[in-house]
């Protein structure tokens, strides 16, 4: 009995683990998708525009467009993504 009680506990762990997994995916997804859609719908003259505007004219034109912050590469260079992102938070240590 406490073998099967134990299994069933198993299986149900299984399956929230997998609805976990399934839901943190189509939410990665929808982020893309929306992080695609606002991309395409600036323009690529716009977010020239961003990259050169000085600090200031950056925050507004991000408050604009809904983002937080943004990240401009040629694709070609590697980024360290934890450089970057202790570079984005600000030294905490």
């Amino acid at each position: 009995m406490l073998k099967r009680q134990q299994e069933a506990q198993l299986e149900t762990m299984k399956m929230k683990n997998a609805l976990e997994i399934n839901t943190a995916v189509k939410m990665a997804e929808i982020e893309i998708n929306k992080f695609k859609q606002i991309i395409g719908a600036i323009g690529k003259e716009t977010l020239v525009a961003i990259s050169k505007a000085g600090p200031e004219m950056k925050a507004k034109m991000l408050k604009g467009l809904g983002l937080k912050g943004f990240l401009v590469t040629d694709g070609k260079n590697p980024i360290n993504l934890f450089n970057t992102a202790n570079g984005m938070l600000g030294n905490m240590g």
